[in-house]
């Protein structure tokens, strides 16, 4: 089934080449072509988000046999030359936004759909931060890669020694941030030693 959103989205593309799905989305709201599917607001906005991906994807296709390339992602949409880009073989994504029965599914599928999406993007967040923090640590810390217990250790021991508030060279505070910063770093190496 043709999806109308297929020209306004590739008028947009033309005239901006990126966008987010969000910025996406406001651009269609500001050109009035996006209309309200169901009175419940969630509802509302899963078809409105379903209506979006499913005119990427068939655009994407179209696109293709002309040589362009559509990225397409939430936080990436983008129109390219078809040689900047290689497009992986299954979509999963593309399965579920073309099948056009996904459009009416039910309230309680579309809440377990954001919950799902809220908890991986809990996770995801979590996961960069102790990423991007262990890495400063590490740095910080100057400690060797591979990272080891016994080297953590004396390392550890080292700084303690230096910014203990008994010592002169103490500091209250930097011995607190140590002591968390070696907490974390421990539990790191006790995950990469199971």
């Amino acid at each position: 089934m043709y999806n109308p959103l297929c020209e306004p989205i590739f008028d947009l593309l033309l005239e901006q080449k990126t966008f987010k799905i969000h910025s996406l989305y406001d651009a269609l709201q500001n050109r009035g072509v996006v209309a309200t599917q169901d009175d419940n607001p969630q509802r509302d906005l899963f078809k409105k988000n379903f209506l979006i991906m499913n005119a990427l994807f068939q655009l994407r296709a179209q696109l293709q046999q002309e040589g362009w390339s559509l990225l397409i992602s939430s936080l990436n949409i983008e129109l390219l030359p078809s040689s900047e880009l290689t497009l992986s073989a299954a979509d999963p994504l593309e399965a579920y936004y073309t099948d056009w029965t996904n459009f009416d599914t039910s309230e309680a599928e579309i809440n377990a759909l954001f919950e799902q999406f809220w908890q991986n993007m809990a996770f995801q967040q979590q996961k960069l931060r102790t990423e991007i923090s262990l890495d400063t640590i590490h740095s910080s810390w100057s400690l060797p890669t591979p990272l080891t217990h016994r080297a953590l250790q004396k390392r550890w021991r080292a700084l303690a020694l230096e910014f203990h508030p008994d010592r002169t060279t103490g500091d209250v505070g930097i011995f607190q941030r140590l002591e968390h910063e070696y907490q974390q770093l421990k539990a790191f190496v006790a995950n990469l030693d199971n």
